[in-house]
């Protein structure tokens, strides 16, 4: 999953944000494209900035 993260809160080691795309797993419908999520840092694979995408 990709997050647009909008808030990360360092005391708590968690990020808020909207889902960047449509989840592969069902989730019973509970998640889809654009979804509010809150994240920990512990499940946090990847990060990039936005200046590290390129314009497609």
């Amino acid at each position: 999953m990709w997050v647009r993260v909008d808030v990360c809160d360092d005391k708590r080691k968690v990020v808020f944000g909207r889902l960047d795309n449509a989840p592969l797993n069902d989730y019973g419908g509970k998640i889809e494209l654009g979804s509010q999520l809150m994240v920990s840092f512990a499940k946090i694979r990847e990060h990039r900035k936005p200046t590290e995408f390129t314009p497609q």
